[in-house]
């Protein structure tokens, strides 16, 4: 078979993009570059404190693994240094532990990190956005085969399996069978004897979520100046 993607196009959403809030509990995993531990901007903004024990995570008001609030367990935060993970306790790490709160977003290790390497953190938002991208167009598959019955058969086969997308596929809305074609000779006997052309139409949505408002660092402060 080798399958087409055509007439692909994003409907009309209305009066532009919209997202919902959510609450709960969104996994997320950030990772920090411990030569340059800043956040983009401007001006950029340390993450790590000047005796490289204390690292600001890019999200605050993170929750336990259930939407909970309360001390961070195992289950709730995973961190690793330079691929090495670090145990996670609850007050004076030392060595390799490292202590998290979670409400502030931020991480207190028991030695000064390295000078290179990446921090990597897992752990749960508790507020986030969530967007819906929609996508629709065709689908073309041009099924290949060396007699008759071998294309009837594979085509039969593409087809209610195209079908059945919408409850078997995450995202896939709705597919229809807008053209089926008869079985033809090929002309490329090299490749094989037969073909025939199937086309879907399918509507696609891609749910997005991203932590924009579950708190953290403060990027930028406008500030309006106003002369009495």
């Amino acid at each position: 078979m080798v399958l087409s993607l055509v007439n692909l196009r994003r409907p009309a959403s209305g009066l532009g993009e919209r997202s919902i809030l959510m609450v709960g509990a969104l996994q997320w995993t950030a990772k920090i570059d411990l030569a340059d531990p800043v956040l983009a901007g401007t001006p950029p903004f340390t993450l790590l404190s000047i005796d490289r024990r204390t690292l600001q995570l890019p999200h605050g008001g993170l929750v336990r693994s259930d939407g909970t609030s309360g001390a961070a367990t195992p289950a709730d935060i995973q961190v690793s240094v330079a691929g090495q993970a670090r145990t996670l306790v609850v007050a004076n790490p030392q060595g390799d532990q490292f202590q998290a709160d979670l409400l502030a977003g931020t991480l207190r290790f028991g030695a000064a990190l390295p000078a290179a390497g990446a921090v990597e953190a897992t752990y749960f938002v508790g507020q986030w956005e969530q967007r819906v991208a929609r996508l629709e167009g065709d689908l073309e598959a041009l099924v290949l085969g060396g007699d008759v019955t071998a294309v009837g058969d594979l085509s039969a086969s593409l087809m209610a399996a195209g079908l059945a997308a919408p409850a078997n596929v995450p995202g896939v809305s709705s597919v229809s069978v807008t053209e089926l074609g008869f079985v033809a000779v090929n002309g490329n006997t090299a490749v094989a004897a037969r073909q025939r052309l199937v086309r879907f139409h399918f509507e696609y949505e891609l749910e997005l979520n991203l932590p924009d408002s579950s708190g953290g660092v403060i990027r930028e402060i406008p500030v309006t100046e106003i002369l009495v």
